[in-house]
């Protein structure tokens, strides 16, 4: 049976009257008389007598209007409590953990989380910042609201992560080249690439590669190649040591991009390296919605 049902009757114990009834609940006399109607013809007894000088509740009617009583009090405290559970979600935030290598860190993520709104709710984002990529996805299979942003070369991607295949997805924002980069001072002939020795490195795996050249090769830098994603210690040994890195590039426009430090071509068949994310296979929809929001940037970004 409806509440609309029962609230005209309960109206009707208190008013003795349809009419009465009608104008409180803004609805036309034929109504209110009709949904009394339904409502003996549903319990199958007549719950009201009609006379010349008003309606009276016959036996049956009162114990519908004691039953009516119980119920719209339900149905208000159902009402509040649903009100109240909605307020509250609209308050919570959606909370999101973010690993990432300083790469996306730093191009990305400054000016897309200041203002970035997904379903009307305050976004809360705890941000991380770390070179490691296996820790990156431990962390990333601990919990569905955690996201790993990283900068890394496609083949190493796919080839040591297995994850991959079953717990977690990666989104690709941005596929990017690959070039080397040199402090101008030390660029001086020809020749000056050929001196570089990749053969101990067949699998650079982060944006910034540091490599030695052998001609100008500092006393306190050996001839390993250094693999980091820090920019600024990149700037500081390339100024410091006779050496170049190797990094995306959209990375050479973000960081170093200025006369003093050259982009040269690279002669050696290197994979490409992907700017993404990598998250869960059970991730929540609030969270593909802030990742679609992210990709959206890294491009805007790329295009400029």
């Amino acid at each position: 049976m409806r509440i609309e049902k029962l609230k005209c009757l309960l109206d009707i114990a208190q008013t003795g009257s349809i009419s009465a009834t009608a104008q409180r609940l803004y609805i036309s006399q034929q109504a209110v008389s009709k949904n009394i109607k339904h409502l003996e013809q549903e319990l199958g007894v007549e719950v009201l007598v009609r006379t010349k000088t008003g309606v009276f509740l016959t036996e049956a009617g009162r114990l519908v209007v004691d039953f009516a009583k119980k119920v719209v009090v339900e149905e208000e405290l159902l009402q509040q409590q649903l009100a109240l559970l909605k307020l509250e979600e609209e308050k919570k935030d959606i909370y999101i953990e973010i690993w990432a290598t300083s790469s996306v860190t730093k191009m990305v993520l400054p000016e897309v989380l200041a203002g970035i709104q997904m379903l009307d709710k305050k976004i809360s984002v705890n941000l991380l910042q770390i070179n490691d990529y296996d820790s990156i996805v431990q962390q990333v299979l601990t919990g569905e609201n955690i996201l790993g942003l990283m900068t890394i070369n496609e083949q190493v991607l796919y080839t040591s992560y297995p994850e991959l295949e079953n717990e977690l997805e990666w989104e690709t924002f941005v596929r990017d080249e690959i070039v080397m980069v040199a402090d101008g001072r030390y660029y001086r002939h020809d020749d000056f690439l050929d001196k570089i020795n990749l053969e101990n490195d067949k699998q650079i795996k982060t944006v910034y590669n540091l490599i030695p050249i052998e001609d100008l090769q500092s006393t306190i830098y050996d001839m390993h190649i250094i693999c980091s994603t820090d920019a600024d210690f990149h700037r500081s040994m390339m100024e410091q040591t006779g050496s170049l890195t190797f990094m995306s590039g959209l990375d050479y426009r973000y960081y170093f991009n200025n006369k003093r430090y050259l982009p040269l071509r690279v002669n050696y068949d290197l994979p490409n390296v992907v700017h993404g994310v990598l998250y869960r296979k059970d991730a929540p929809a609030t969270v593909r919605n802030f990742i679609a929001g992210l990709k959206r940037a890294m491009q805007s970004l790329q295009s400029k």
